[in-house]
């Protein structure tokens, strides 16, 4: 990982924002790029996957830290563009640890923006009813079955389906990488 020796005062921050926590370089932060605290994808965005269209990072926008222009990057477009139109079954996702780190992700931020009332939040037994109202639980319950759920349950509570494929769980308030990386044939790939 990149040294933090480069820019003056940037480890002690970042150490001091994460309790003293020893950091010589970015590969330190690893274990903190999937958390809800976007510092570890501020200031190191490559080594958390930002630039990574599959991986474990799902919380890729910029208001979860990660640049605006990682979407952009040779590594992104390159990985996309080797992607294949296949997907894996629910129970196959089940067990993927990068599934498993996007269930964890999405539903961590559905509990902040219901801490926060964003976005009308209703209760997640609505939102998450084939989880038994655990969002997690849906996620690993439903595999790719998430894009249709999410779009049906969506349009029915806030009359304005949102679409997981594109990332938009719920507009501005929670974004994330498209899940049509994961879930390709479930967005619409017929690909090649």
């Amino acid at each position: 990982g990149e040294p933090f020796d480069s820019v003056l005062g940037l480890r002690r921050f970042v150490m001091l924002a994460y309790a003293d926590l020893e950091v010589d370089s970015c590969s330190d932060l690893l274990p903190h790029c999937t958390t809800l605290e976007p510092l570890a994808r501020v200031v190191c965005p490559s080594v958390c996957g930002c630039d990574d269209p599959a991986g474990s990072l799902a919380l890729s926008d910029p208001s979860d830290g990660c640049p605006a222009s990682c979407g952009g990057t040779p590594r992104y477009t390159a990985a996309l563009a080797s992607m294949a139109c296949v997907e894996k079954q629910p129970a196959e996702l089940r067990l993927d640890d990068d599934w498993r780190a996007w269930a964890v992700q999405i539903a961590a931020k559905m509990g902040v923006m219901k801490k926060r009332r964003q976005a009308k939040f209703v209760t997640e037994p609505e939102l998450c009813s084939p989880g038994g109202g655990n969002c997690t639980e849906m996620f690993l319950a439903l595999g790719c079955g998430v894009v249709a759920h999410w779009l049906n349950v969506t349009t029915v509570v806030y009359k304005r389906g949102y679409d997981a494929c594109t990332g938009n769980f719920f507009g501005y308030a929670l974004r994330t990488k498209p899940l049509s990386i994961l879930c390709p044939s479930s967005c619409g790939c017929t690909g090649a």
